[in-house]
């Protein structure tokens, strides 16, 4: 009877273990960082062949890179520019550019619609995570993204906090990391631009003309350049007022009739929309004295690959031919995107220039070197 006792209580002993082991195999846990080729699954740092980037307030990592390290397989079927992933019986069905995906059969709506860029397919991190059952932890210090299917206890992130502060301050980093989910979408992308403004470039403010359009002596010569953008969060605008600055030109603002909500999810979704539209939203300004610029300089953010659709109001709507055109944007990860190509297809008699790119923590003597190849 003991015999027995004893090898019952020795069977659960060997259950209880292989029970940790199992649950050991089955924790997983991806740290993506932003603008890095690589992705750490469960402390093993594999290869990707795009970096994760952030996009609009919102985190897009390459679809086989997340769907391979999560366990999961992932499909494309170039017809319907339709990617599909599967990760045990759940199955995400999503289309490029498009805030519509089918998580299982049933539709549901994205805040951010599935990219390709420079050829790779980017998709909206948390959307998949989530939908497949994970948890999803932004660090914005670190810029790092976790997917885990772990508790917050046992997410392994804390091995990059101890190579880069002390492991004292690693519960607070943990624990503020999942707010910063929600607060970047708006306040960081809405308000943290104006900032800028009003430290790093007021001193600009008073040598610019602001308005629908600079005042002019009608008779002066034609030899004038121009700093035409188009600004919602306020980070293209801080870039137009330093080239406003650097080369003396006047600044005008692009806006449209019908402003653009201020909510993010709002915003993507009307930019969405006139996108598929094709749309060409109606405008406030009105540069009437267009014809005294020999160089115009086009800013815009990127949206959805290319310029919102009010730049292209702007392009079609006004005689431009003859004169240099040199594109620049605001990114936070896609570059110029297709806008370039897209302004030389509508301006085939003007000199477009290849343009340059810029982000919302580019300087001054950057944008002035940037600048100088023109």
């Amino acid at each position: 009877m003991k015999k027995i006792t004893a090898f019952a209580f020795m069977l659960l002993i060997t259950l209880c273990s292989l029970s940790a082991f199992a649950y050991a195999d089955d924790l997983t846990t991806v740290i993506f960082t932003l603008d890095r080729t690589a992705v750490t699954v469960n402390g093993v740092e594999k290869k990707l062949d795009t970096p994760a980037v952030a996009i609009e307030g919102r985190t897009y990592v390459p679809v086989r890179g997340l769907a391979e390290a999560l366990g999961g397989t992932a499909g494309w079927n170039e017809a319907t520019r339709t990617v599909n992933l599967k990760h045990g019986d759940d199955e995400i069905r999503l289309t490029i550019d498009s805030i519509i995906a089918f998580l299982n059969g049933e539709e549901k709506d994205l805040d951010a619609p599935p990219l390709i860029i420079d050829g790779r397919t980017l998709l909206p991190a948390r959307f998949i995570a989530e939908g497949f059952g994970y948890r999803v932890i932004w660090n914005a210090n670190r810029k790092t993204v976790t997917v885990t299917n772990g508790s917050s206890d046992i997410v392994i992130e804390p091995t990059t906090v101890q190579t880069t502060a002390k492991p004292v301050i690693q519960p607070t980093t943990v624990k503020a990391a999942e707010p910063a989910t929600v607060k970047p979408t708006q306040p960081a992308t809405v308000k943290e631009p104006a900032a800028e403004i009003t430290t790093s470039s007021a001193p600009l403010r008073d040598k610019l003309i602001f308005g629908p359009g600079p005042v002019i002596d009608p008779n002066a010569p034609k030899s004038g350049t121009l700093v035409l953008y188009f600004s919602k969060t306020g980070t293209t605008q801080r870039i137009a007022e330093i080239i406003g600055g650097l080369t003396g030109a006047d600044v005008i603002k692009l806006e449209t009739v019908l402003p653009y909500p201020s909510d993010y999810n709002m915003l993507m979704e009307m930019a969405q929309k006139e996108k598929i539209a094709n749309a060409r939203p109606e405008l406030k300004t009105d540069i009437k004295n267009l014809a005294y610029y020999d160089t115009v300089y086009i800013g815009y953010p990127i949206w959805l690959e290319t310029m919102p659709m009010a730049m292209f109001t702007f392009i079609e709507n006004n005689d431009l031919s003859g004169k240099t055109i040199i594109p620049f944007c605001t990114h936070t990860g896609s570059g110029l995107g297709r806008s370039v190509k897209d302004i030389k297809a509508a301006l085939p008699d003007s000199d477009v220039k290849d343009g340059f790119a810029c982000n919302a923590s580019t300087t001054e003597q950057e944008i002035k070197n940037l600048i100088g190849n023109y």
